[in-house]
């Protein structure tokens, strides 16, 4: 299920496991596309991994697809950036 997708993404993000983190939240993707929560965790994900361009290019994505949650979207997105400029 996506709930327990999420789960697992979050659980091994917050042990510091990104590629299997970052594996997860792909593969909610492949069955949501588009789906902005998995999108903007693993654009968290790849960021923490240092993958900065991917991590902007699904950050932008999880704005894009917006929601009840695009001002956290949003933040990741600027974050992000902040990052890659530094």
């Amino acid at each position: 299920s996506v709930g327990a997708g999420m789960g697992l993404g979050n659980s091994e993000y917050g042990r510091g496991d990104y590629a299997a983190s970052a594996a997860d939240f792909h593969r909610i993707l492949v069955r949501h596309p588009g789906f902005a929560p998995a999108l903007n965790n693993l654009a968290q994900t790849l960021a923490a991994s240092g993958e900065f361009a991917a991590a902007e290019h699904y950050a932008e994505e999880a704005v894009a697809a917006a929601g009840p949650h695009e001002k956290v979207y949003a933040e990741t997105l600027q974050e992000i950036r902040s990052r890659i400029k530094r």
